[in-house]
């Protein structure tokens, strides 16, 4: 073949590398993105089989055992109905695998465990609970802490802190405000995917109080900001057994867990107890 051929294939051969180059270049923008892209819906009925199956562990971190000859409720917060399915009422993977934590972290087996989404929750729910998920998802929980009762113990909110209306939120415990990050952390990340090089923060409340509402049970709440609070609740109720116990003598207690995604890509998360000052707000966005 004369030269000019071999320049030919060799163009040839660069413009398919560049183009290869490009479609994953556009694969991988679209990976990134999906990370922000919302929790993965669970039917109920997989839920409830998860539950059936989840087995307790070894029990040395102070927290209630649910052995009372009553039932333990799971209420969870639902997710938006698929379009189209006005019936089915899914519920996000990070509640599910929390509530499957902090069930393990409560053992031994209760002698029946109900799973109920909190929009088909009674007004006043009885017995013993646990509840997942911040207040805008599931609405026991922000009930529970307007509770006189659990207010006057823990003191404890979630409060909206949105210079507009983005719906920015932090968790209150008295004076000390944890403003989670995460939406600004995902606004930068949407604009760059390829070039967004932090990682994800979130915060998460961890209670143990009386039910206000059937007093002498008791209620376990792990509500995240944003999912990826709760998720980092339910890490830190698994590595943390010693701490749980201590914080669980008086019967009662509320910690903030700051969770943290290091790549986005991947899926670790590393829980830690958030000590006061912990206000995290992004001051590039606010108004000017």
């Amino acid at each position: 073949m004369s030269i000019a051929d071999w320049l030919t294939i060799a163009v040839i051969l660069l413009t398919l590398i560049a183009t290869v180059a490009t479609a994953v270049a556009v694969l991988e923008t679209k990976r990134r993105r999906d990370i922000t892209a919302g929790s993965r819906g669970v039917d109920p009925k997989e839920v409830d089989a998860r539950i059936a199956e989840g087995k307790p562990g070894p029990r040395k971190n102070g927290l209630p055992s649910w052995d009372s000859g009553r039932p333990v409720r799971i209420v969870l917060g639902a997710l938006p109905r698929p379009e189209g399915e006005p019936l089915r009422r899914p519920v996000a993977q990070e509640d599910v695998d929390a509530a499957l934590a902090l069930l393990a972290a409560t053992g031994p087996s209760p002698p029946l465990v109900t799973r109920e989404t909190a929009d088909e929750l009674e007004a006043e729910p009885a017995g013993n609970l646990i509840l997942i998920g911040g207040p805008h998802r599931n609405r026991v929980v922000g009930e529970l802490l307007n509770h006189p009762v659990v207010s006057g113990l823990i003191n404890c909110r979630f409060i909206d802190v949105s210079f507009d209306k983005s719906g920015r939120w932090a968790i209150q415990i008295g004076d000390d405000v944890a403003a989670s990050p995460l939406y600004d952390q995902e606004q930068r990340f949407r604009r760059d995917p390829g070039g967004y090089i932090g990682g994800f923060s979130d915060f998460g409340l961890l209670a143990l109080v009386e039910n206000p509402w059937d007093l002498g049970r008791k209620v376990l709440v792990a509500a995240g900001i944003r999912a990826l609070g709760t998720r980092g609740v339910a890490k830190f109720v698994e590595e943390n057994p010693a701490k749980l116990a201590q914080e669980a003598a008086d019967g009662h207690f509320a910690l903030v867990i700051r969770a943290s995604q290091p790549d986005p890509s991947k899926d670790y998360v590393i829980a830690e107890l958030a000590s006061p000052p912990y206000v995290v707000i992004d001051e590039s966005s606010r108004p000017s």
